[in-house]
């Protein structure tokens, strides 16, 4: 019998030979997500932490870099996924992350090849990193799955690249999932050691691809076992079911600001009022008009502010104060540089910010993603489903403020208990988890009061760039992101045409 890991390298070889076997739509986001990448990992380059590392590569090699020159194959994927997690400013799917790794293995290994090619290298990357963030999302893996998809996304690239068949491919795969160290929070709010562990990460699994070449093994069963077991606290293994019918990478969605995703909605929200004001006004807003702000949040938002108070890239209330001071919030002004040089002025409008638990808004998103993780959840006995339950109901009852009397109706209304008792009665199948419905519901609301008695309010419910959002706007925000000469060509380049590395990653 195969193990997973053997299962997916064995889907994703067959399927690198069959590109019709990927559905247009999904090829499509893949092309988006290079931009992306390269514009966070153009924007992430000028960092502190990355900038070093970049003045210590290798200054010959055939890969070429985002910020110009070329270095070595594995130095520039080094480089180029530290420097796209270097502002939390990468690219999301369904529960998680895809990583930095597959972009980045397809830009050192890609050249020679065609588009087509490089795009189902891309696409089978991140599915295959992608399963496995979302087997492991109920557990506390926290940076540390970031790590290990990235890993895992510039394996599989670089494996599929460099032609490995599927028995070298599980191998490749099984040496990049080895447990990485680190601290596991920093990875996620683009923490400079933790950026520096993502660089590592890919780094890693582009080697493990070369290891495998050369004949050396890993051990198969590690997706089956107890260390990824106690990663994911509850594995969901029917995450590696679905196959073909359900494809993560068509959830991708762009982050168009720096910072995590529960972030944006609110942030964004307080950018659109900025923007109205102008609009109405012909003028921008002072931060000295600003009386107040409410922010109304569900879980993660809250989570986060309480989780990394302080940071422009977890902390919905910095973020929020950093716009506000600024007057826009991009990788300028989320960077070290500027946040150190504004610290006194982003303090005192921190004082203005109020930010909010929303009940009725955690469990309306809640109901919003039922259908989604019943299939998951689905693939559990019944007692580890209760368990899983009461722990979570646990976690919030001592990390959530309570909930006040004249809540608990709308409570009820946005979450009938029925729903929760029925969560996981259906196959434990991705296949009818209809992924093509996905929206990551992180909804908030918005009021801003200003010094003159004016009241501006705004709602959000899921970030821009997402899936959901307006797709015109997402293609537009990609390519003001990326900020490179060649982004929308490399969106219209045929398939059958080369591929050339520097229609991506060179600058305007």
């Amino acid at each position: 019998m195969s193990t997973t890991i053997e299962t997916l390298a064995t889907w994703a070889a067959g399927r690198f030979r069959e590109p019709a076997a990927i559905p247009a739509h999904v090829r499509l986001r893949a092309r988006l997500r290079h931009l992306s990448q390269a514009g966070a990992a153009r924007a992430g380059a000028a960092e502190p932490t990355v900038a070093a590392l970049r003045e210590a590569l290798p200054r010959r090699g055939s890969a070429p870099l985002v910020t110009g020159g070329s270095s070595s194959r594995v130095a520039a994927v080094r480089h180029h996924a530290a420097a796209a997690a270097a502002l939390a400013f990468g690219d999301d799917l369904f529960l998680g992350s895809a990583g930095h790794g597959g972009p980045a293995a397809t830009w050192a290994l890609g050249r020679g090849r065609t588009v087509g090619e490089v795009l189902g290298a891309t696409v089978l990357a991140d599915e295959v990193a992608g399963r496995i963030v979302t087997a492991a999302a109920l557990g506390p893996g926290g940076g540390q799955l970031e790590r290990l998809a990235t890993a895992a996304g510039a394996a599989v690239a670089a494996g599929l690249l460099g032609g490995l068949e599927a028995p070298a491919l599980a191998h490749a795969l099984a040496l990049a999932l080895v447990p990485l160290d680190g601290p596991a929070w920093a990875a996620r709010a683009g923490d400079a050691a933790g950026a520096l562990a993502v660089g590592e990460a890919a780094a890693r699994g582009f080697e493990a691809a070369e290891l495998a070449r050369a004949g050396a093994t890993g051990d198969l069963g590690l997706l089956d076992g107890p260390a990824f077991a106690a990663l994911a606290g509850t594995p969901l293994a029917a995450a590696f079911t679905g196959l073909d019918e359900a494809w993560l990478v068509g959830t991708l969605g762009f982050r168009l600001h720096p910072g995590l995703p529960p972030v944006h909605p609110p942030l964004q929200g307080v950018l659109e009022i900025l923007a109205r004001h102008v609009r109405a006004a012909d003028k921008p807003l002072r931060p000295d008009q600003v009386e107040s702000v409410r922010l109304r949040c569900s879980a993660p938002a809250w989570a986060l502010h309480r989780a990394a108070p302080g940071s422009a890239l977890a902390d919905v209330r910095r973020a929020v104060a950093t716009a506000l001071v600024a007057g826009g919030y991009g990788p300028v002004e989320a960077g070290a540089a500027w946040q150190a040089e504004h610290a006194e002025a982003v303090a005192a409008m921190e004082e203005r910010v109020r930010v909010e638990h929303d009940w009725t808004r955690t469990l309306a998103a809640l109901r919003a993603h039922l259908p989604f993780l019943d299939p998951l959840l689905a693939g559990l006995d019944r007692c580890p489903r209760r368990a899983l339950l009461r722990r979570a109901a646990g976690l919030a009852a001592r990390e959530l403020p309570r909930p006040a009397v004249e809540d608990l109706a709308g409570m009820a209304r946005a979450l009938p208990l029925g729903a929760l008792f029925r969560l996981g009665g259906g196959p434990a199948d991705l296949a009818g988890a209809r992924l093509d419905e996905w929206q990551p519901r992180l909804d908030a609301g918005v009021e801003l009061f200003t010094t003159r008695g004016g009241r501006w309010p705004e709602r959000r419910t899921i970030p821009e760039g997402a899936p959901g959002w307006s797709w015109a706007a997402t293609v537009e925000g990609v390519l003001a992101k990326h900020a490179g000469a060649g982004g929308r060509a490399w969106l219209e380049t045929p398939e059958d045409a080369g591929f050339e590395p520097e229609a991506i990653l060179a600058p305007a």
